[in-house]
């Protein structure tokens, strides 16, 4: 039985709710202090960043910004976020909490692995009860930011797997093919139909992911 290893940004975690209205804010901020031209931002423009890491997306978006710049951005993005999320504004994916429920009760461990910091993650645990359903999570953060594909292998030496890898990015689908895995992309996160083409199975919701998982070990 294969054990599970969830990105969670766009794959369980609905996260344009509360990262656009962080971004924007942190936005305001360089345009007060002149850093960035004023614009206004479609909400697709914002959300094709989740699933990098801060030192990934700030490289791409603004790859002139000083680093104490991007480190003052970064902090209020992400002190923005918990505050969303403490006030109750951060959402999951309908069929989320069911998928993860079905998922245990066949007795498979369950794991997240995301480009995340760690009090990000602590926030949704506890504001979602992660922990009934998550046996571990394995947060960029704690290992300095280093690649999902290098993280993983922290998950390989720790516990038996067979694994499938379930993400919305080509962070997610990069894991898999380094390391022969089974794949499910998720296309409706935030990911470009491209990201995806070399998952080896295509979800459009988390209750088909379950249904995936069902049909590969029959």
């Amino acid at each position: 039985m294969h054990n599970i290893i969830f990105d969670y940004d766009g794959t369980l975690h609905e996260t344009s709710y509360i990262y656009y209205q962080a971004f924007t804010q942190a936005y305001d901020y360089l345009v007060e202090n002149n850093y960035m031209p004023e614009r206004k931002f479609k909400v697709e423009e914002v959300t094709k960043w989740l699933g990098y890491n801060k030192y990934e997306m700030w490289s791409s978006f603004a790859p002139d910004l000083k680093q104490d710049i991007v480190d003052t951005v970064s902090n209020m993005i992400g002190d923005e976020m918990l505050n969303l999320i403490k006030n109750h504004k951060a959402k999951l994916y309908p069929g989320v909490i069911e998928l993860l429920e079905n998922l245990k009760k066949d007795g498979r461990k369950l794991f997240i692995l995301s480009n995340c910091k760690n009090s990000y993650m602590n926030a949704h645990r506890q504001e979602f009860k992660l922990d009934k359903y998550i046996d571990e999570y394995f947060c960029a953060e704690a290992y300095d930011f280093i690649s999902k594909e290098e993280i993983f292998e922290s998950i390989e030496n720790k516990y038996p797997g067979p694994f499938i890898i379930v993400g919305d990015r080509f962070h997610d689908i990069k894991v898999a093919t380094e390391h022969n895995l089974i794949s499910i992309g998720t296309s409706y996160g935030f990911g470009e139909k491209e990201e995806l083409k070399d998952a080896s199975y295509i979800a459009s919701s988390p209750r088909e992911i379950y249904e995936i998982i069902e049909n590969i070990e029959k």
